[in-house]
């Protein structure tokens, strides 16, 4: 999965912990489901993706641009590598607001604007994804499905190229989760943002309708669609995940 891409290009090695990781990848335009078993690496693939991990060999792109390249001693810090995340369990600053937490997230995309400008930025932003009516109440105040809808807007708010979000959905209960599951199908197909999903849950897989990977032991051992894959499982994780047993 090499040459120039207007999405990123993913292909790295990494040793995190025991696990030796080794993922080639092209994300471009649509929703790219990343699914496998507990430690395989999903998560660590996105900490590597992002800059929060630093892969030992490998290159990452966004087009003609790199953000990382051990060959070429390049490494471009997190906060400026233009990705969206929406990590596990959310991280949102509980002693903000709800417009608090996205404020946050648009100053430090635009530490020049003034706090009026943020201010309208970040109501902006919560209007369009239906959560105006939360705006002043504090994190601790919201339900799981309420928090995934700041925790979105905060990562829309750096202007992501494209977006990561990892188990968006994990923590939910089984009465939130449909309604949220829509939402943020509904969101990525409005914004038309790159988009990888980290999840382990064949309902979400079948909801986001998207291209799959599946990782196992650091590795790719699948690539397809749903059916594809459920058609003919190449190993026994993808046969279970498959089958939602």
């Amino acid at each position: 999965m090499t040459g120039l891409s207007a999405g990123l290009s993913v292909n790295v090695s990494a040793q995190i912990g025991a696990l030796s990781l080794e993922v080639a990848l092209q994300l471009n335009e649509g929703t790219l489901v990343l699914a496998g078993p507990n430690g395989a690496g999903k998560s660590s693939l996105l900490a590597l993706i992002l800059g929060l991990r630093r892969p030992a060999r490998g290159r990452i792109s966004w087009a003609a641009q790199p953000l990382f390249d051990a060959a070429a001693s390049i490494d471009v810090p997190a906060e400026a590598r233009g990705l969206g995340w929406l990590p596990q369990g959310e991280s949102l600053f509980p002693h903000l607001t709800a417009q608090g937490n996205v404020e946050f997230a648009v100053a430090a995309r635009h530490p020049e604007r003034s706090r009026a400008e943020r201010t309208d930025r970040a109501r902006a932003l919560l209007e369009r994804l239906g959560a105006s009516s939360l705006a002043a109440r504090k994190i601790g105040e919201l339900s799981g499905g309420e928090r995934q809808r700041i925790a979105l807007a905060r990562a829309l708010a750096s202007e992501p190229r494209a977006l990561l979000l990892d188990e968006p959905l994990a923590a939910l209960d089984a009465t939130s989760r449909p309604a949220v599951r829509d939402f943020i199908t509904q969101t990525i197909c409005e914004l038309l943002l790159p988009t990888l999903i980290v999840t382990h849950d064949r309902s979400d897989a079948a909801a986001f309708s998207a291209r799959m990977l599946v990782l196992e032991s650091g590795r790719v051992v699948q690539e397809g669609s749903l059916a594809e894959l459920e058609a003919a499982p190449q190993t026994e994780f993808v046969r279970r995940f498959t089958q939602g047993t």
